[in-house]
């Protein structure tokens, strides 16, 4: 199982695009990934989920670790897009208690200003 990351700088938000399946063989390499870019000074980062397939609990964990660093720092984590089976995932867990899930990415870039 792989999963891919790909980045982009949208008004001051770093938007992270995940594909694949966030599960217990991928998270160590999206958490590092996503805890580098806080360490390099990311203070607005939005989780583009459109092509994520599937997330377990240790998906969940490597997305909760930079979400913390970041409010630590006074900064913010968004999630948008997410697929029916993620998002019903994402509800069950209470996650989007505690990281906003939008609808779309204009929504989500919308909710940072």
């Amino acid at each position: 199982m792989n999963i891919e990351i790909e980045t982009k700088e949208f008004a001051g938000i770093t938007v992270v695009y995940l594909s694949g399946q966030l599960v217990s063989t991928t998270h160590g390499e999206v958490s590092d990934r996503l805890v580098k870019m806080v360490e390099g000074g990311v203070e607005k980062m939005l989780l583009n989920l459109r092509g994520l397939e599937y997330i377990t609990s240790a998906g969940l964990r490597s997305i909760l670790v930079p979400a913390k660093l970041l409010k630590g720092r006074g900064g913010q984590l968004r999630m948008c897009e997410a697929n029916e089976t993620v998002s019903d995932i994402l509800k069950t867990s209470g996650f989007v208690d505690l990281i906003q899930l939008h609808e779309s990415e204009a929504e989500a870039v919308s909710a940072f200003h």
